[in-house]
């Protein structure tokens, strides 16, 4: 077995009494100290090419329509992200993905989702009635984050 490390205060000791080294050697002079000599041999690099503009998407392909839809999920408020988490409990034995912040019709999302995913039994993908939350078993989260956006969530 390896020995402990020092404690930290040690450790900032250990860095103090490096700095002091340095700083009283003859020939030393701080980083910020030294001027900035550019090298003789040293050239410019060149400059970037233009790349042709990229083709524009077409205008046939839509996005979907949000509103036909029987719910909503709304993004997380700082990072837009969606609200899709995995959830390990149980002695990391229990591993759930976990929708939050669906408004609406939750029956109807868990039955896409099910399709979606290739899930058959009822008690895999389940909406909390208590939360409202959609609780899948496994992490699907990077399925469902595609189903979502490809709805236009």
């Amino acid at each position: 077995m390896p020995p402990a490390p020092p404690p930290k205060r040690i450790q900032a000791g250990y860095a103090r009494e490096a700095k002091a080294k340095l700083l009283r050697k003859p020939n030393y002079t701080p980083p910020s100290a030294k001027p900035l000599v550019p090298k003789k041999n040293r050239t410019a690099p060149p400059p970037p090419t233009k790349l042709p503009p990229a083709a524009a998407p077409e205008a046939t392909q839509t996005a979907p329509d949000i509103a036909s839809l029987p719910y909503y999920i709304q993004r997380v408020r700082p990072s837009g992200q969606l609200p899709v988490y995995h959830d390990v409990k149980a002695g990391k034995t229990l591993r759930q993905t976990r929708i939050r912040k669906v408004f609406g019709d939750a029956r109807a999302l868990r039955d896409e989702l099910k399709a979606f995913l290739g899930i058959e039994k009822d008690k895999d993908c389940a909406v909390s009635a208590v939360t409202g939350h959609i609780v899948l078993k496994g992490h699907w989260r990077n399925e469902v984050d595609r189903f979502l956006v490809a709805k236009g969530f």
